[in-house]
């Protein structure tokens, strides 16, 4: 981790994979690898690092924030939009991108559901799924409120310790996708 931690190139790095998402135009290995890198490097909180590691990452934390704060909307705006509108083999990816993403700002922040991830969701959400924020209706495929229960509904599962919780919130995720999509209603 230190490599790529005090690297002074480390904003390039993140804008090349999230280039990688937004410009793949649906290869799912190099997007998958990108999403992978991304996941884990916002939501290193939630791995199981050595104690090496952990302690580099710790050190490193105001860094890492500093990169979640500059690249978090683009990344989450980039993986609902794929949700909406990518190929379904990439939605587990997709989905455990945000989860880490949210996860790590609602650590981050005292405050309980109104995080600035929750705006970056909110917004991107609404615009994928053709709620009122996106400027057109987007075929009216899902309201504001819908969208406002599918983010309720994520904070929720997202607060649940372990495993259990995230499973359910990356279907929570997919329903999304099937919504957006018309496949579900």
């Amino acid at each position: 981790p230190a490599a790529l931690l005090h690297n002074e190139q480390l904003p390039t790095i993140l804008e090349l994979a999230i280039q990688s998402i937004a410009g793949c135009g649906g290869e799912q290995r190099s997007t998958r690898a990108a999403l992978g890198f991304l996941s884990h490097f916002f939501g290193w909180q939630s791995l199981r690092l050595s104690q090496h590691a952990q302690s580099m990452f710790s050190a490193s934390a105001n860094s890492v924030n500093e990169q979640l704060a500059a690249n978090g909307p683009r990344v989450v705006q980039e993986c609902v939009a794929s949700l909406a509108g990518g190929p379904q083999a990439l939605w587990p990816a997709l989905s455990d991108c945000v989860i880490s993403i949210v996860t790590a700002v609602m650590n981050a922040s005292p405050a309980e559901n109104e995080t600035p991830a929750h705006q970056w969701l909110r917004q991107a959400m609404m615009q994928a799924g053709g709620g009122s924020d996106s400027g057109s209706n987007g075929g009216g495929r899902m309201s504001e409120e819908v969208c406002q229960q599918i983010l309720g509904l994520l904070t929720h599962l997202l607060k649940q310790e372990g495993l259990k919780g995230r499973n359910k919130a990356k279907v929570l995720l997919s329903d999304f996708a099937r919504i957006s999509r018309g496949e579900m209603g």
